[in-house]
């Protein structure tokens, strides 16, 4: 079975552009994209890119070396078979004979990616690949899964897609999935994720959390003002918190660090004794899920989750049911032996089993087959000739 990709992101653990520049951008991809393509390989199937090489300058300048900081040994042979099947100079113009494709959704940013944007510096073609990529498959017939990572298909993009005759599966992580929706896991390579050791010295800060103010003011004044104290060593941030006065005046207990890359997570989390799986208030409310949850183990820390998560239990064995029940936990595992932390770093890893990249290919599996349930499954659909793998 060929699939094709359509992602946008970085897969290595430095982002330069065209020049060389390290840019600052999201670091998603580079923890899962890998061991998507990592799975449909072992199951014989070929994953083909469908979007730009966005690591092209950095693997120019380090070579293999952009995949070092974890799973070297599959994330490097990953971006080479992508290289072999589909990345050229013009992979994100081509549509090559697929069997199914994957659709990362993105949505108008404004100032980036919109119409209005065409021609002015740092315009991003994302949002006309996918409408190119939608299209062409969809008059072919060929199974469209678009996978909702970020929560922005709307009702009003469901519609427009059904009237332009287009059908597509959708798939989120979420325990309580939208209508329409098929529940799916952030993929990982689960036997990868106790490949570190735990830094036996004692955490420097309580709790610390690697991501953007996007969205979570309501969480953090919650969940984190409240038990926050100035030079307290108890919760440290990395990422992207601006405007940087307003948020050390909002949150003066938290310490605000640099954002980092893929890098320097390893450690970042081997740092702190818990990672709060904090979001956005309609994350908790669906049940939303994403890589946060491994990556902390992974990188030497373990998750804790927030009450207000539905579902979140089916994670993590500790939720906190109040700010100073989230600081007990942290306190607490930060005083015990490293040998206790390393056991309970174990079992967390053990949960995650139902997260393994084996069943997110398994329900990809599923839906190549049919359309049925798509957003349209009737209209606009050409029989498609019968293609190789």
């Amino acid at each position: 079975m060929r699939i094709g990709y359509l992602f946008r992101g970085f897969l290595g653990d430095i982002k330069l552009d065209a020049n060389g520049d390290e840019v600052s951008t999201p670091d998603g991809n580079a923890t899962y994209s890998w061991s998507i393509e990592h799975e449909c390989n072992r199951r014989g199937y070929k994953l083909i890119p469908l979007g730009p090489n966005l690591d092209a300058p950095a693997a120019s300048k380090e070579g293999l070396g952009i995949f070092d900081s974890f799973s070297w040994a599959r994330r490097s042979p990953s971006y080479i078979r992508m290289m072999q099947r589909g990345w050229t100079h013009l992979s994100d113009r081509k549509l090559p004979e697929l069997d199914l494709v994957l659709v990362e959704w993105r949505w108008p940013i404004p100032g980036r990616n919109t119409p209005d944007d065409r021609g002015t510096p740092g315009y991003q073609n994302d949002l006309e690949r996918q409408r190119e990529v939608l299209l062409h498959y969809s008059d072919l017939g060929v199974p469209i899964v678009v996978w909702d990572l970020d929560h922005k298909l709307t009702e009003e993009d469901r519609e427009v897609w059904s009237l332009a005759g287009v059908g597509f599966h959708v798939i989120e992580t979420s325990a309580r999935p939208r209508p329409g929706a098929v529940r799916v896991e952030p993929p990982t390579v689960v036997d990868d994720l106790l490949q570190f050791d735990i830094d036996e010295r004692q955490s420097s800060w309580h709790l610390g959390y690697i991501g953007s103010r996007y969205e979570r003011d309501q969480t953090i004044d919650k969940w984190i003002a409240p038990i926050a104290v100035p030079n307290g060593h108890r919760v440290k941030f990395w990422g992207k918190w601006e405007p940087a006065a307003e948020v050390r005046e909002r949150w003066p207990g938290v310490d605000f660090g640099s954002r980092i890359g893929v890098r320097g997570f390893r450690d970042a989390y081997s740092r702190v004794s818990l990672v709060p799986l904090l979001a956005k208030q309609s994350y908790y409310e669906c049940g939303f899920v994403t890589p946060r949850i491994w990556e902390a183990i992974l990188f030497g820390s373990i998750p804790v989750g927030l009450s207000e998560h539905h579902g979140i239990g089916q994670y993590v064995d500790r939720v906190a049911d109040s700010p100073e029940g989230l600081f007990a936990l942290a306190r607490e595992m930060r005083t015990i032996s490293p040998l206790r932390r390393r056991i309970l770093r174990e079992e967390a890893a053990h949960r995650l089993s139902h997260m393994d990249v084996r069943h997110f290919v398994d329900v990809l599996e599923r839906l190549a087959g049919t359309v049925d349930g798509a957003v349209n499954d009737s209209g606009g659909q050409k029989d498609r000739e019968d293609g190789k793998d």
